[in-house]
């Protein structure tokens, strides 16, 4: 039934969309804003049987200034493609939108009536949800709807970074004690990280010389043609590249970017990885290594073209690197798995796992990776304990339970 569902997407809802600036990937519409990102996600269930498949419309919202703000006190990279539903910072369902009794979810099998349903959706979103988007495409309109509707647990923190830049000195504190008199537990953890908020100093406007800015606006114009026109994007980076004359070599604007001239050799090589050369993605970027050697972000964009190209070993020693300047606990992971890759060094990648979870108990993924080499070396209650953990920390998380289901069954027969 997959073909009749890409079928309704493509023909019946992709037009209407990619006319109002969304561009496809996959089942997810995507539209860059001057503050962030609009996200449409066409969900599939993933019980869906052969013979009909169900599906849900997610309605998101990415900022980039949240997503600075909060991915170092998360520990995480910050974002730089689009987003995924997940990493989105408002998020719902079509259904939320729409007037009382609308279907949650939608289901297409022999019998659907493509036309009618596409036009159903249609109105949808374009009476809707587009709407809603256009409302929230600017940091002072996702900060005017958090201030109209109280945000969700999961969303107040994001709305405290917009409180921060956008209202009085005291309306975060006011904030933060209107969170501790809920006495809700689940968000003792965003007040932790909303104390931080508050500690922050606003973020000064960095002036920037003449050539830097020259950079920057080519490289943005080129990031605005990398789906459309590749040769272009690659152009434009070129052209970056040759503009830099290895001047202002640490001026950032935030402390947790890359310097300004550092960001067209990262966004290029990146690129290059993802369209599979890694090779001219390594030529672009390890040059920089003698202007930046103790910047992160440059090992690790290296780091992901040596994996990407297969040398496990060169990819091993520029996440070690990045780690040596800061520590995270996803490059602790990696350094596990290209340890692993190579063979024959099983307690090593082990300890790597160990020291992740020293960062942070509750990373996922390490879990899932300590489960899938207690799985390989037989030891098959280990692995489900983990494979468990991973998924209560995480519930979508498909490989963990791709894994889990044929241990419980060995475990049965």
């Amino acid at each position: 039934m997959t073909a009749r569902f890409d079928q309704l997407v493509r023909d019946e809802l992709a037009p209407l969309l990619q006319a109002r600036g969304f561009r496809k990937k996959g089942l997810t519409f995507a539209r860059r804003n001057d503050d962030g990102w609009s996200i449409l996600q066409f969900q599939k269930d993933p019980e869906a049987s052969r013979t009909s498949t169900n599906f849900a419309i997610n309605v998101s919202t990415f900022s980039d200034q949240i997503d600075k703000t909060l991915a170092p006190l998360r520990r995480l990279p910050p974002v730089s493609a689009i987003p995924s539903v997940a990493a989105c910072h408002l998020r719902r369902r079509l259904q939320e939108l729409l007037p009382a009794g609308a279907a949650d979810k939608h289901v297409v099998d022999d019998s659907t009536d493509l036309a009618l349903l596409g036009a159903t959706l249609r109105t949808g979103l374009e009476t809707y949800a587009i709407p809603f988007l256009d409302a929230l495409a600017t940091d002072r309109g996702l900060h005017a709807y958090w201030g109209m509707h109280a945000p969700p647990t999961g969303e107040q923190l994001e709305f405290a970074v917009l409180v921060r830049a956008f209202d009085t000195p005291d309306a975060l504190a006011r904030l933060a004690a209107h969170l501790r008199e809920a006495g809700d537990p689940a968000a003792t953890k965003v007040l932790e990280l909303l104390d931080q908020i508050a500690g922050l100093a606003p973020t000064p406007k960095t002036k920037v010389d003449r050539l830097t800015s020259q950079i920057i606006r080519s490289m943005k114009a080129g990031l605005a043609m990398e789906d459309s026109d590749p040769a272009a994007f690659d152009r434009a980076l070129e052209r970056c590249i040759a503009l830099d004359d290895g001047g202002a070599t640490n001026l950032r604007g935030d402390a947790h970017l890359p310097p300004f001239r550092l960001r067209p050799y990262i966004v290029f090589a990146n690129a290059l990885t993802n369209r599979g050369a890694p090779e001219r993605a390594i030529v672009v970027a390890e040059p920089a290594l003698v202007r930046w050697p103790d910047e992160p972000d440059l090992h690790l964009v290296l780091a992901r073209a040596y994996d990407t190209l297969g040398d496990h070993a060169g990819a091993e020693q520029s996440y070690r690197r990045a780690n040596e300047i800061d520590p995270r606990p996803y490059v602790c992971v990696h350094i596990a798995k290209m340890i692993d890759k190579q063979g024959d060094r099983g307690e090593e990648a082990i300890e790597w796992l160990h020291r992740t979870l020293d960062l942070d108990p509750d990373y996922e993924e390490a879990h899932y990776n300590l489960g899938y080499i207690d799985e390989r070396n037989g030891d098959y209650d280990a692995a489900i304990t983990r494979y468990r953990r991973a998924i209560e920390l995480d519930p979508n998380y498909k490989e963990a339970r791709a894994r889990l289901g044929p241990l419980l069954n060995r475990r049965r027969s």
